[in-house]
């Protein structure tokens, strides 16, 4: 039976992943798809309303997660794919780590996912501190996807986004996808080659020219992409509309 991982990378560009070197998402995509797509009006381009659509298969206007500072009772009405594969698999344990608390920790809107997470207990206020966050990530990522026993993971990556947050969309934003792109390869080679992985690697929203930032509609803010293997090549041509699907899609 299949196993899933399901990459986050946290607010990076349609354009700048295509004008970028990141061998390893281009790996996974050459053996499925890269596709992208645009976040409808009816959810904002925010982190948090984003990853709770992409968790749940719903939108914002039937979780209530809105904005990345304000909980929403109505999340727990809808269970995340991580629990979906719990119950299909309680034998199997899932996984999940990331280096924004607010995916695991009852911080701002969260946590977006229930059950147990890794989440660093340190301080992110410099973009060297999500650095150190996403390596630290990944190093846990690595030694559980390692053991054999997880069914579906999730591993979340912080630091394009805030990359774009405080030095706009340019060279140091570039970099730094170049830098998970590496993290990302590190992930890939954690899977065991005796088990069938399927792999999806997406992003929640992208950034403002410039100087960055995101929270409305331009077409800079709401173009998402998803790269993902031939197991779920399928998907490669969904609308906008189904953009709520693709983890789910990926399970069955």
């Amino acid at each position: 039976m299949s196993r899933f991982l399901l990459i986050g990378v946290d607010g990076v560009r349609y354009d700048t992943l295509l004008a970028t070197a990141t061998p390893n998402i281009d790996a996974v995509a050459a053996s499925g798809f890269l596709t992208a797509a645009q976040i409808p009006p009816v959810n904002p381009t925010m982190s948090a309303a984003q990853w709770a659509t992409i968790f749940t298969g719903v939108w914002a206007d039937r979780h209530g997660i809105r904005r990345n500072w304000l909980r929403s009772r109505r999340l727990a009405r809808h269970p995340g794919f991580l629990e979906a594969v719990q119950l299909d698999r309680p034998d199997e344990r899932v996984y999940a780590a990331a280096s924004w608390p607010v995916i695991g920790l009852r911080a701002g809107a969260g946590p977006l996912l229930a059950g147990p997470i890794y989440v660093p207990r340190r301080r992110v206020a410099s973009l060297e501190s999500w650095v150190e966050a996403d390596e630290a990530v990944v190093a846990d990522a690595e030694r559980a996807l390692a053991a054999g026993d997880v069914a579906a993971a999730f591993v979340y990556l912080g630091q394009v986004d805030m990359a774009g947050h405080w030095h706009g969309v340019g060279q140091r934003y570039g970099h730094a996808l170049e830098d998970v792109d590496a993290l990302v390869g590190r992930l890939l080679a954690a899977l065991s080659p005796r088990e069938e992985w399927t792999v999806l690697i997406t992003t929640d929203h992208g950034h403002r020219d410039g100087r960055g930032g995101h929270g409305g509609r331009t077409p800079a803010e709401t173009t998402v992409w998803f790269a993902g293997d031939r197991r779920v090549a399928g998907w490669d041509s969904l609308d906008s509309s189904r953009v709520k699907d693709y983890a789910l899609a990926a399970l069955r």
